[in-house]
């Protein structure tokens, strides 16, 4: 089915509230309680969604555990 110009903007709207809600309620939750499991489920449902290599990189931020980011460098050390 192809949607209409106004259709495509009515879902686009909607796509970019909810991204905003999902970021807000990240950003301003509080981790330790409420927002943990949403985090959690996040990390194991984006990675699976997204595709594309540029889109992963959107997210690195919300994807990497705290504290764990790599280094292009460390993937290449010799042993």
């Amino acid at each position: 089915m192809r949607l209409s110009k106004q259709e495509r903007a009515i879902d686009t709207r909607r796509k970019v509230l909810i991204g905003a809600l999902v970021l807000h309620r990240l950003e301003n939750g509080d981790h330790a309680s409420s927002s943990r499991p949403f985090l959690e489920w996040l990390q194991r449902e984006l990675p699976k969604f997204l595709i594309r290599e540029g889109d992963r990189e959107l997210f690195d931020d919300l994807l990497k555990p705290h504290g764990q980011e790599q280094s292009p460098k460390d993937d290449n050390i010799a042993s």
